[in-house]
């Protein structure tokens, strides 16, 4: 596998995982600004 693929591999796999804690951390704080609402409610 050439050096260049094998780089843009790892790239991709470090976005993804960026990405996805990115949509977990959002969704956490959403479900959390969302609970804090019910509460005040």
């Amino acid at each position: 596998m050439p050096v260049s693929q094998q780089t843009y591999i790892i790239k991709a796999q470090a976005k993804s995982a960026i990405f996805e804690y990115i949509e977990v951390f959002y969704c956490k704080s959403n479900g959390l600004l969302i609970h804090l609402s019910l509460v005040r409610a």
